[in-house]
């Protein structure tokens, strides 16, 4: 059973370069934004992407992207990782006992990507293969910064913003539910953050409540100790005293770990470790996998339509909850400095 990491995207309009629309192209600013970012894709199966990041000393990475297929705005693409595999192999030889050496092999793993076009929709479905990407996010930030290149070679007056969706309270309820339920007790809570004072890029000390400005006084101890970043560790924490969502420092610890240079996690009594920045994510199941298949494919029912369309319904659904991280997590100031509000 496949798990998608689920992202929403906006799309905003950017002034254009003077330039001569051709003839038989319609007039951008006549189009839609979906209309401008679907054209994208193109229509035609093994339509290839230009998909690229920025790499070291101004060179691009470039990666492999093709278009499966493209209906009803909705597009399923493949975005490949070539990767070198090691293949640790018997060498021939007349020794009683053979030599293993170790080999690299090109190995192309990919995951699939479903981007919900449709007006107030505005989805999009990486799936988690780990073999081809450690974390779905980078696969968001590569198609990020490729739409944006192609919208802007392609002076299309557009750029894309994909936004993790996040639900804060969810944390919480896994860890009641588990200690409830599940009838476990938690048996340590660790903090662990980066010593904004070694950071140029972590803007904290102003948004900290007067409640955590004890965290303060430990960010200097660590300061003055020489680390950049610092653990809390409390071992058993004390229900009444912690674990109340409305207390304001439990609540703030979920906030800072918004941002990826905190962490926040729960040690059960059964060794399940927890981590509040890693599955606050929306991550649902895609349980049968003919669902992607028949899409693929063209296989619809007599009414051309697909369970893939219905799929990204339920997810719509089930999403309404969560936040886009932008929501949880303010925009840099001019300083491009990262604040927790």
């Amino acid at each position: 059973m496949d798990k998608y990491a689920i992202y929403s995207y906006e799309l905003t309009e950017k002034p254009r370069r003077n330039e001569v629309e051709l003839p038989e192209m319609p007039s951008i600013e006549k189009m839609s934004l979906e209309g401008r970012f679907k054209s994208l894709f193109g229509t035609e199966r093994g339509d290839e992407l230009q998909l690229q990041k920025a790499g070291k000393y101004g060179t691009a990475d470039k990666y492999n992207g093709y278009v499966l297929r493209h209906l009803n705005d909705i597009v399923l693409l493949r975005v490949e990782n070539t990767k070198d595999k090691k293949i640790w192999e018997k060498q021939p030889s007349n020794n009683p006992v053979p030599p293993i050496e170790m080999t690299k092999r090109k190995s192309t793993p990919y995951c699939y990507v479903i981007i919900d076009n449709r007006p107030g929709h505005h989805l999009i479905a990486i799936q988690s293969n780990s073999e081809a990407w450690s974390n779905a996010n980078k696969v968001k930030d590569l198609l990020q910064e490729s739409f944006n290149w192609v919208l802007d070679v392609k002076n299309y007056g557009l750029e894309v913003d994909v936004q993790t969706k996040m639900m804060p309270s969810q944390f919480w309820e896994y860890v009641d539910y588990r200690r409830k339920m599940e009838h476990v007790y938690i048996k340590s809570m660790t903090f662990t953050f980066t010593n904004y004072k070694r950071r140029s890029d972590i803007d904290i000390k102003k948004a900290l409540s007067k409640e955590w400005r004890h965290l303060e006084s430990i960010v200097n101890m660590t300061d003055n100790l020489g680390g950049e970043k610092g653990v809390i560790k409390i071992e058993p924490p004390k229900d009444e005293a912690l674990l109340k969502r409305k207390k304001e420092d439990i609540k703030r610890m979920v906030e800072l770990c918004m941002n990826s240079n905190y962490s926040l996690s729960i040690t059960f009594s059964d060794n399940i470790t927890y981590k509040c920045n890693q599955d606050l994510r929306a991550e649902l199941p895609m349980e049968d996998e003919s669902i992607r298949q028949e899409f693929e494919y063209g296989v619809g029912d007599l009414f051309g339509n697909f369970r893939l369309a219905g799929w990204l319904d339920d997810v719509i659904e089930k999403t309404k909850r969560y936040n886009d991280i932008k929501e949880i997590r303010p925009k840099p100031n001019s300083k491009a400095k990262r604040k927790v509000s």
